[in-house]
């Protein structure tokens, strides 16, 4: 049932059971398995059977030694690296923090995809200097990083790299994340069987916008769709970019029962059952403890109310990269890319990482080949004037 008022899902845990979990089928509702240690909880991921923590560390950055440490021992055990996240320096702390507990923390580390360009061997190397920067013998989940387009995770340089490296020992499981387009590029990633783990963003604006009522959202982005395809095929799923926590002046009006948006956004993800856990940065002490708390606890209905008010008020600034409008964009700008980088800039308070990346971006595929021509706007499933976020993003990345 959705809430009448708003067109937001205000589910518990126990009522997404009840009422199919998303769509998954009785056998994948089956696979899914929980068990709580103390007060943290934990997840099956898909069929790597890794049994990971419900909140998670995100890498980019990750936290410095002394809460590194007090999130093990909160029972946080798993964490996302990327050798692009401080040019090998999340490889190398992860790999001293976990040192002593090797068997009992899962690491993700990541390889960038050039189909064409580089050989199995390429891929290889990559792998075996983050092997070395962690001072491990090997990942537990290997992940193609920010896959843009199916072809990638099809490239035989690639598959062949992942044979090889499981074949050595140096990766247990495969996997690919996507920030662009997820259900283009994801669908048939889970669909060829050569994928144990996805990660995807997956937050509460995939589910509301201020004007909608009764409008199923996440079925019409297909997002709700893609995880029960996951769960179907016992393909993990971890939720990135769940905080979509914009600065607003004044968050008193968005608080249910003394917890704080943030919590209130991690519960909403984790109300899914159909994901395993969610990977979020904690920098400091404070949002550590915010964020593992939310951990075995659901999304109460005061909470849900405050989240509807949240999103309602914010979401006219928040793309969900969903890719509908680039899918559409006569001049084929990566308006969802552009979008996220100005995230890091505007919400993230990482001004330089999102200049550097917009940067890269090839001029005819950035802000300002954007002719306004309207299409991205009619295209986008949550009713985004695109044109002008484009605008205001490149006005925010240039400096």
């Amino acid at each position: 049932m959705r809430d009448s008022g708003s067109g937001f899902h205000p589910m518990t845990r126990r009522r997404f059971l009840t009422l199919g979990a998303f769509g998954l089928s009785a056998a994948a509702q089956a696979a899914v398995r929980r068990e709580r240690r103390g007060e943290m909880a934990y997840r099956r991921l898909g069929r790597t059977d890794l049994m990971v923590s419900e909140v998670s560390l995100g890498g980019s950055p990750p936290p410095d030694e002394p809460l590194f440490s007090q999130a093990m021992d909160l029972g946080i055990n798993y964490v996302d690296t990327s050798p692009a996240y401080g040019e090998g320096s999340c490889e190398r702390l992860v790999g001293k923090m976990i040192r002593d507990r090797r068997d009992r923390f899962y690491v993700t580390g990541k390889v960038f995809a050039q189909p064409g360009a580089s050989a199995a061997a390429d891929y290889v190397a990559s792998v075996e200097a983050t092997l070395e920067r962690m001072r491990t013998d090997y990942l537990d989940i290997l992940q193609i990083h920010g896959a843009e387009r199916a072809t990638e995770h099809q490239d035989a340089e690639i598959l062949e790299a992942f044979r090889t490296l499981k074949e050595q020992g140096k990766i247990r499981f495969a996997g690919l994340t996507c920030h662009t387009d997820p259900v283009a590029v994801l669908e048939p990633a889970i669909r060829s069987g050569h994928y144990d783990v996805v990660t995807i963003a997956y937050n509460a604006y995939l589910d509301a916008q201020p004007s909608g009522k009764g409008t199923d959202y996440l079925g019409q982005c297909g997002i709700a769709q893609l995880i029960a395809l996951a769960n179907q095929h016992d393909v993990g799923v971890i939720a990135m970019k769940t905080l979509k926590c914009e600065k607003v002046q004044d968050l008193s009006a968005f608080t249910g029962e003394g917890s704080s948006m943030a919590q209130a956004m991690l519960k909403w993800a984790l109300s899914n059952p159909g994901v395993s856990a969610v990977i979020t940065e904690m920098l400091t002490e404070e949002q550590l403890l915010e964020d593992a708390a939310v951990s075995a606890q659901e999304l109460t209905e005061p909470e849900a109310r405050a989240l509807r008010r949240y999103v309602a008020h914010t979401s006219p600034a928040i793309c969900r990269s969903c890719g509908a409008c680039a899918r559409h964009c006569p001049a084929s700008i990566r308006i969802p890319d552009v979008l996220r980088f100005a995230s890091y800039a505007l919400g993230q308070g990482k001004p330089a990482r999102g200049r550097a990346l917009y940067a890269g971006l090839p001029r005819e595929q950035s802000a300002v080949a954007c002719q306004r021509c309207g299409t991205c706007r009619e295209a986008c499933p949550f009713g985004l004037d695109t044109p002008a976020l484009l605008a205001q993003a490149h006005r925010v990345l240039v400096g």
